[in-house]
């Protein structure tokens, strides 16, 4: 358990235990912070510490992850019972307000989902990516470049399915093909954090969710994969803080302004399949 984090049990999609943890003047804006794999909440301890002074911050460990409980079945493991279980956290540890939730890794995918669904306004204010697409915007993704096949889109490819190998050695690669049946558009304003030496997720694959959302802010960091929590966590939390705080209406300073990605058009949702 985090320094300073009171323990919270909630119960998640399908009856599942999750361990949750609040930090932070539970009075002050919240910020939920979903972990990826084979993390646990304290992956975000560097980030928690930097907005705990002025937010209340709220984590928690994924199904089958630290403290939290371990469903039977890998189709438990279903984005939308992980972005369920997100709500889930939220509505129990901060009742009163939407959060700003913030993903990474798995918890970025996450956090994707639960961004584009229908009812993704009533409990987030707005949704900081970091490491992890939507599934739905990387199928979107490859058909576009499998239709204009250049060789630079093609290298660039080709690389993010070398880095994708590690998909297939773990029970969330129930998620792999779950594609166009889910909506792909953002239902809340969006920054995306892109670490520009990530050995899972390109920049080219983080920002096929361009175009899926609007308003959407890009930032990058020249880090690794878990570089942007841990040796950029400082910058991290207070490019959360700063975009949180312009969402809800306060004023964008310079480097807010200049992530500002403007855009001529916005890709509408894929078409279900059955």
């Amino acid at each position: 358990m985090a320094t300073g984090a009171t323990p919270i049990e909630v119960t998640g999609a399908g009856g599942v235990r999750l361990a949750a943890y609040s930090s932070g003047d539970p009075t002050a804006r919240p910020v939920l912070l979903v972990h990826g794999y084979p993390d646990t909440h304290r992956v975000w301890d560097v980030v928690a510490a930097r907005l705990g002074a002025h937010h209340h911050v709220l984590r928690y460990d994924a199904r089958g992850a630290g403290a939290s409980g371990a469903p039977a079945h890998r189709a438990d493991y279903r984005v939308e019972n992980l972005a369920t279980d997100a709500r889930l956290v939220a509505a129990a540890l901060h009742p009163d307000a939407p959060v700003h939730l913030v993903g990474h890794d798995w918890g970025s995918v996450t956090g994707w989902v639960a961004a584009t669904s229908p009812e993704a306004a009533r409990w987030m204010a707005s949704y900081t990516s970091v490491s992890g697409p939507h599934p739905t915007h990387t199928v979107d993704w490859i058909a576009r470049t499998l239709r204009h096949p250049s060789p630079a889109a093609l290298t660039r490819l080709g690389r993010q399915i070398l880095h994708s190998r590690y998909l297939g050695v773990f029970l969330y690669r129930a998620n792999v093909l779950t594609t166009r049946r889910l909506p792909g558009r953002a239902r809340v304003p969006v920054q995306l954090v892109v670490p520009l030496r990530d050995r899972y997720v390109t920049p080219a694959w983080a920002d096929a969710a361009l175009a899926h959302a609007e308003p959407v802010w890009r930032r990058t960091v020249d880090t690794g994969h878990w570089g942007a929590l841990i040796t950029h966590g400082v910058t991290l939390a207070d490019w959360i803080a700063h975009f949180a705080q312009h969402v809800d209406g306060g004023p964008a300073d310079e480097e807010l302004r200049a992530a500002r990605v403007v855009q001529p058009a916005v890709a509408q949702p894929s078409t279900p399949t059955r």
